[in-house]
């Protein structure tokens, strides 16, 4: 059984497109119950959907179950093809804002708050960064309208160039100040502690910056992107930074487990107890395996 969470300010969610790899995905929601989570969050199912899987069916299972539903994600395009996003790209933009409500709609279904907007890759062929840019915060500015209506955040993120090549925004500083140039309330920074500390950055340093516009956290150890505590990352560090900065809410569990045939959440227990230790890191030291506590 999964453990408690991290204490009263900080809920843990499975996120269904990572684990329980083994079991088609509208099962995912029970094998998360079962393990004794609360809570859940997945990418846009769109290989599933067209294997035919309604959303009809996710809406009626995530109620069936009751848990409840962190963060979805918009459609991030074909992952499997190497898309990660269409929101940039300004030949796609008649199919982004058509998804938008459908997203919305699913989120709103499931008592959804904060939808993630995968961005996408630099496309050289569609001309200057800048008008991919402009592209982006145009279509950003139009979900979050939409997505105000039903008291939903739209959330940005940043991608580490080497696990995705190209990604138009590789770090957090980058997601900051586009957030910073919209200046709309309902857009936030989805902060994931594994893409920061990969991307070569500081995830404490990091969070300092991001504050309070931080909307959703995810974490994963590295290298390897597995089960927190199993890599270099200074966990108790960085938990006690993001409550510093006055974060509540869920931090969800996007890492790939070291050994799919056995999923075992035992390790939660040990990591949430080295996480509320109190232990914070020296001033200026970096992530690393050299971390390791």
């Amino acid at each position: 059984m999964a453990a408690d969470n991290l204490g009263p300010a900080l809920e843990l969610a499975a996120n269904l497109s990572t684990l329980f790899q083994r079991d088609p995905f509208i099962d995912r929601f029970d094998r998360a119950a079962r393990a004794g989570f609360g809570a859940v969050e997945f990418w846009w199912p769109r290989e599933e959907l067209f294997e035919g899987l309604s959303l009809d069916q996710v809406v009626r299972r995530a109620k069936d179950v009751g848990l409840e539903v962190a963060l979805i994600n918009f459609d991030a395009g074909d992952i499997q093809r190497g898309e990660r996003g269409i929101a940039s790209d300004p030949k796609r933009v008649e199919q982004f804002l058509q998804h938008v409500p459908q997203a919305i709609e699913l989120a709103t279904s499931v008592g959804c708050h904060k939808l993630n907007l995968p961005v996408g890759k630099r496309e050289r062929s569609v001309g200057t960064r800048s008008r991919q840019m402009t592209v982006l915060a145009g279509n950003i500015i139009e979900a979050a309208r939409q997505a105000a209506n039903a008291g939903i955040s739209v959330l940005v993120e940043a991608l580490n160039p080497v696990d995705a090549p190209g990604y138009l925004l590789c770090t957090v500083e980058d997601v900051l100040r586009l957030i910073d140039d919209i200046g709309v309330q309902n857009v936030l920074c989805l902060l994931d502690v594994y893409h920061v500390a990969s991307g070569g950055r500081n995830p404490i340093e990091t969070i300092a910056v991001a504050g309070a516009r931080i909307g959703h956290v995810q974490v994963a150890d590295v290298p390897g992107r597995h089960e927190p505590g199993t890599g270099g990352l200074r966990w108790a560090a960085i938990m006690s930074e993001l409550i510093a900065t006055g974060y509540r809410g869920f931090v969800g569990l996007e890492y790939y487990p070291r050994d799919p045939s056995r999923e075992d959440f035992g390790f939660i227990g040990e990591w949430i107890a080295r996480c509320t230790a109190g232990e914070r890191r020296p001033s200026g030291q970096q992530h690393g395996a050299a971390d390791a506590s």
